[in-house]
Formats: C-alpha cells, sequence, structure tokens
C-alpha cells in the first residue's frame, strides 16, 4: 500500500532534519572553538555547516511537490504534517488534493 501524502513529507522532513540539525551544530562548534581550531578548520567549520543547512532546505524544496498538479508545496505545508498535530493543513493550496490521499 502507498503512503499518504501526509506521510510522505513527514518521511521527507524526517530525512532532512538531521542534516540541517548537524550543520546547526557545526556552526556553534565553529563558534565555540573559535581560538582553539587552526586557521584552515576555522575557515572550514562554519562552510561546511551552511552547507549542510542549505542542502538541507534545498531538499526540502526540491521534494516537497504536490503529486498530483506538481506544483511546489509551500515550506509550511511540507513542514506541518512532520511537526504539528494540532493544526494541520489539509489540502495542496494549488490543487485542492487532500493530503490524507495516497500518493501513486
Amino acid at each position: 500500500m502507498y503512503p499518504t501524502i501526509r506521510q510522505h513529507y513527514r518521511r521527507r522532513m524526517f530525512i532532512a532534519m538531521p542534516l540541517y540539525l548537524g550543520g546547526l551544530v557545526l556552526l556553534v562548534l565553529a563558534i565555540g572553538w573559535a581560538d582553539s581550531v587552526s586557521a584552515g578548520a576555522r575557515s572550514l567549520l562554519p562552510v561546511l555547516g551552511g552547507a549542510a543547512a542549505f542542502c538541507a532546505g534545498l531538499y526540502l524544496s526540491v521534494t516537497a511537490r504536490c503529486p498530483k498538479c506538481d506544483a511546489t508545496m509551500s515550506p509550511w505545508v511540507s513542514m506541518y504534517p512532520a511537526w504539528n498535530f494540532w493544526r494541520r493543513p489539509e489540502r495542496c493550496p494549488h490543487c485542492a488534493v487532500s493530503l490524507d490521499e495516497h500518493c501513486a
């Protein structure tokens, strides 16, 4: 059985979050260890952290497409099924397909 559109977005969000959080950890480490690491590592850690966070956002924006109309879903629609359990969007903002329908 195919997952619902909501489950599909939730799985994508859980794939991207470790990459995003890892990028933030690298940025925090770069700030905290600025005095104790070499100059090469000092310049490389923020770049790697920023690149990881950017790639996570790019991954979400590329994969958050409606399976029916292929329009880009807004970040809020793709993030709500994963994190917000009280007020979730119910439909695609472009074609009004229900997020509880099965992906094909």
